[in-house]
């Protein structure tokens, strides 16, 4: 939002006590240092004396040939090791070699000195209690109280969340981050409930433990840097892999995607994809799990009633094994929707909700209603012009609850139907039709889910036409096959199928694609009244000064 809203840009994870322990490797290492320049010298004047004694013209010679090389050789490595990037951030401090031998050989107190001017405020402005940044700016003509106070130090930010707000968590950019605090961020963000992805470089070992923390990881083969560019180049024997590229592979193990930096990649695209696969997938669940539900439900409704079962084990199986799962696939082959990008995610959540629960059971239950009325009616119509054509041509015959034939010859009752006859071979195939049709009506508004079908129609997936079509012809041949089986039973009576089931059955999917586009539209409602909320949703104190 920048310093004109009062939003502080950036946090340092680096903590006080971090901060204390290096000045104090700091000073450690000043005084091992002296101890050894100290020895180092005294050896190398031991040396000096005997080789003077011997040849003082030769001894001047070469002490001034060596001294010129060593001088260059120091302040090259010196500049060469500053230019590379890991002497920006480090856990301990950066020792700097100087060429003058007589400024290493100081006395503690010296160090001391030192080491407390060092660590004077002026060396850590960015890492006060709360950032700076905007304490420091230019007088503001309204009302600031609201601006935002960031923490410091990756063992403020717990801390802050619980007592102040949750700005931590929005702030796109930190600083001083070592490999233990990046995780130990992360940690943090996905204990709030937040999915995270991290891009990291391919070549640091440090970063394969981070990878492995982050939700989704993204490993890029950075470029040198310019103590590595002036280093002669390896090269590797074409047979086998080179040790830079083992390493490189080794630590994006855990990543998702592994790239060069000067590949054409566009992240943008990767991440709309990403989302419109993620989306196809949760729809094709969805789908998925609601006709398994439905035809759970048939059945439960079927023994609640008494009735012998709608569909054998073999039927069952077709429609979970075969049906569902292809109309389920070729839901996910849809166009990519252009418009997935513009939508807010929301974070993970382990919470049911009971409003929308609710909600999304009158939603797929409304979508399904008809089928269970439609299949059932038909079913219990069935049997029962059966059994009244029954007890018509054989005496002594009732029918109990309208579809349950009871028959008494010779002493010996008999009721119900057998499993092998003609009446519920004729009614399951029936069923199983109309079962049929209405799925691939309802799957119709799992295409697009956010627009309606005179919007954007269905025929737009080529591959959920393709798969609806295969289904219905094998469905039909099936039929067809099963009834002029059954025909050829000579001893099986067999019974007129009423025609207002047929007709019933067919009509009632377009009854099932009205209901399912009203249900739709009412999904879309609400749905664009969600994005909204979520839109204005900041989640922190700050209100329109949040960088959401």
């Amino acid at each position: 939002m920048g310093l004109e809203s009062g939003w502080n840009c950036h946090i340092s994870l680096l903590s006080e006590r971090t901060r204390r322990d290096s000045g104090l490797l700091q000073y450690q290492q000043s005084e091992i240092w002296t101890e050894v320049t100290a020895a180092c010298k005294r050896e190398a004047e031991q040396r000096h004396n005997r080789k003077m004694s011997q040849n003082t013209r030769r001894i001047s010679n070469d002490d001034g040939s060596r001294t010129r090389p060593m001088d260059s050789n120091l302040e090259s490595s010196r500049t060469m090791s500053f230019s590379a990037p890991s002497a920006i951030n480090m856990e301990h401090t950066v020792v700097k070699f100087d060429t003058e031998v007589e400024q290493f050989i100081t006395n503690g107190s010296e160090n001391r000195n030192s080491i407390d001017e060092s660590a004077t405020p002026h060396d850590w402005q960015s890492l006060s209690n709360l950032t700076e940044s905007t304490e420091q700016s230019a007088p503001i003509n309204f009302d600031m109280s609201n601006r935002a106070k960031l923490p410091r130090g990756i063992d403020k930010i717990r801390p802050h969340i619980e007592l102040i707000d949750n700005v931590p968590l929005l702030v796109s950019l930190f600083t001083d981050c070592t490999p233990s605090a990046t995780r130990e961020m992360l940690h943090i963000m996905q204990d709030y409930k937040e999915v995270v992805c991290i891009m990291g470089s391919s070549e640091n070992c440090d970063n394969a433990g981070t990878f492995m923390q982050a939700d989704a990881s993204i490993a890029v083969k950075p470029l040198y840097p310019q103590v590595c560019q002036k280093r002669t180049i390896y090269e590797k024997n074409k047979d086998c892999i080179g040790p830079i590229e083992l390493s490189c592979m080794l630590n994006s193990v855990p990543c998702a995607l592994s790239f060069k930096r000067e590949d054409p990649l566009s992240l943008h695209r990767l991440i709309m994809e990403s989302r419109h696969f993620v989306a196809t997938i949760w729809n094709s669940v969805q789908y998925w799990l609601c006709c398994c539900v439905a035809l759970s439900v048939l059945q439960t409704i079927a023994a609640l009633f008494m009735l012998p079962g709608l569909m054998t084990t073999w039927q069952v199986l077709w429609f979970c094994c075969i049906v569902i799962p292809a109309i389920s696939i070729s839901l996910m082959a849809k166009p990519l929707d252009m418009d997935v990008m513009k939508k807010p995610q929301g974070k993970i959540q382990t919470v049911v909700n009971l409003n929308g629960a609710i909600f999304v059971i009158w939603c797929y239950g409304s979508k399904f209603l008809l089928t269970f009325v439609v299949v059932t009616a038909s079913y219990i119509g069935t049997l029962s012009s059966h059994c009244n054509q029954m007890c018509i041509a054989l005496p002594n015959c009732t029918c109990a609850f309208l579809f349950h034939p009871i028959l008494l010859n010779d002493s010996m009752l008999t009721e119900g139907w057998d499993e092998n006859k003609w009446t519920l071979h004729v009614s399951r195939l029936i069923l199983c039709f109309i079962t049929l049709l209405h799925f691939v009506v309802i799957s119709t508004g799992f295409i697009h889910r956010d627009h309606l079908m005179f919007q954007k129609p269905a025929h737009s997936n080529l591959y959920w036409l393709a798969t609806v079509f295969t289904l219905i012809a094998v469905q039909s041949v099936y039929t067809i096959i099963v009834l002029m089986v059954v025909r050829e039973n000579e001893y099986d009576e067999k019974y007129v199928v009423p025609l207002w089931v047929i007709i019933f059955g067919a009509l009632s999917s377009f009854g099932v694609l009205i209901i399912s586009e009203m249900v739709k539209k009412q999904e879309i409602k609400v749905n664009k009244r969600f994005l909204k909320r979520a839109r204005l949703d900041f989640g922190t104190k700050l209100g329109m000064n949040s960088p959401f």
